[in-house]
């Protein structure tokens, strides 16, 4: 029995709907699938939505964005933490009163702001800068411009720290340049040295052939101490230029210093107390004996000069292990062991600028005829050629610590005091 039989024995109708159609059936079964379909776009947009909030919110970068009347829309975690803000203290609302209370972290606060407010004035334009703090961290700025309906939406904010990148490139800069000069001093080193020579041979025939009288000898001689000096810095000016050859050997770091540490003391004079801390580990290291020698006298010098009323001066010996980031400046250095022998002083230390210049050839903040200002650039060059470096670390008032670092020696050396020249 069909089931219209059975409904009609049962007094009842199956007839459909006033002004339904067949196909009507079709287009709700359509829209179910069409619904179905929009659902599950609606939870992948949501998923697309959550994967780009969290990229944003983790990326090393700092984000603001910021609409046409210039006021915040968002920012990232990120853009808190490089400016210092807390994280209760979210920015919102108009970014010229974020914009003002940052100004006191920049160096040309001025250049900060118009930068921001031309951009407001000129919506369409994308913009690139790098903005300098006074605590050294270096930003890179940049601005661009994101449409809606062909109309300006918002305006994204990025600021990207480079202060690492900064400072390897000067690092960098200043090592070519060293390189340069070195080339320029060894060339100009020789000729210089000839010409020494000739006045020291002809000074020394006039003093045995002539046998000059009162004041005429004190002069002769005058001219010869002289010359001898200037051959003595044309010797230094080969040594940082890398044309006097090395006579390396291995050694222990401890004994380095140790075979050195009475002319130190003696260098070092009566009003400064001289400390020795020791590793407690056999360092070995490949070295040229006399020309590290060299560096320390050069350097305890300088810190002796520093504490014209006296201080101590601390040499102390360890091991490091330099990552790759550490000596990505120095081309001549690889990563991995290495001994540090620092010398320190409680003196009156070094500003920025200074520093910036310390290991330039003929450069000294000592008053005229009381150095040459070649003790740190040839104590430079010397380290440079044994595959090391030389870091220093200074605060006005607060000393300063000269690190001398040299690759650790693999192979085992047999412990051995070796003869000082300079003693």
């Amino acid at each position: 029995m069909s089931q219209q039989q059975l409904a009609a024995d049962r007094g009842l109708a199956l007839q459909p709907p006033p002004g339904f159609e067949p196909e009507d059936a079709t287009m709700s079964i359509r829209q179910l699938r069409t619904f179905a379909k929009l659902s599950e776009n609606l939870n992948g947009a949501e998923a697309a939505n959550q994967v780009l909030s969290a990229t944003i919110e983790h990326t090393h970068d700092g984000i603001m964005a910021v609409d046409g009347n210039g006021e915040i829309v968002a920012c990232n975690r990120r853009f808190l933490e490089m400016w210092g803000i807390g994280n209760d203290a979210i920015p919102c609302g108009n970014s010229d009163k974020l914009l003002l209370s940052l100004l006191g972290q920049v160096r040309d606060p001025v250049l900060f702001f118009e930068n921001f407010s031309e951009m407001q004035w000129q919506p369409n334009r994308e913009s690139y800068d790098v903005v300098e703090l006074n605590d050294g961290r270096c930003f890179e700025r940049f601005s661009r411009p994101h449409y809606l309906d062909w109309k300006t939406a918002v305006r994204v904010w990025t600021f990207h720290d480079i202060t690492e990148l900064k400072k390897m490139e000067s690092q960098l800069l200043h090592a070519q340049k060293m390189e340069a000069i070195g080339t320029l001093a060894g060339g100009i080193a020789h000729d210089f040295n000839n010409i020494m020579t000739a006045v020291i041979g002809y000074t020394e025939l006039l003093m045995t052939e002539l046998s000059p009288p009162a004041p005429y000898r004190g002069f002769l001689e005058n001219i010869n101490t002289a010359t001898h000096r200037a051959i003595t810095v044309v010797k230094n000016l080969l040594v940082y230029s890398r044309q006097e050859p090395m006579q390396t050997t291995r050694i222990h770091g401890n004994d380095l210093v140790e075979g050195i540490f009475v002319l130190l003391t003696r260098l070092a004079g009566p009003g400064i107390e001289l400390a020795w801390e020791p590793a407690p580990d056999t360092l070995p290291i490949l070295v040229d004996q006399a020309q590290m020698e060299q560096v320390l006298v050069n350097l305890t010098a300088n810190a002796r000069d520093a504490m014209p009323q006296g201080g101590t001066l601390t040499i102390t010996v360890d091991a490091v292990d330099l990552a790759a980031h550490e000596v990505q400046a120095y081309d001549h250095t690889r990563p991995g062991p290495h001994v540090r022998i620092a010398v320190s002083d409680t003196g009156s230390g070094i500003d920025q600028e200074t520093q910036s210049r310390i290991f330039e050839p003929f450069f000294t903040t000592k008053e005229a005829g009381n150095g040459t200002g070649l003790g740190l650039s040839i104590s430079y060059g010397i380290v440079k050629r044994h595959g090391g470096f030389i870091r220093v670390a200074s605060e006005n008032g607060k000393g300063t610590t000269f690190s001398i670092l040299l690759p650790k020696a693999e192979a085992p050396v047999h412990r051995h005091k070796q003869p000082s020249p300079l003693n």
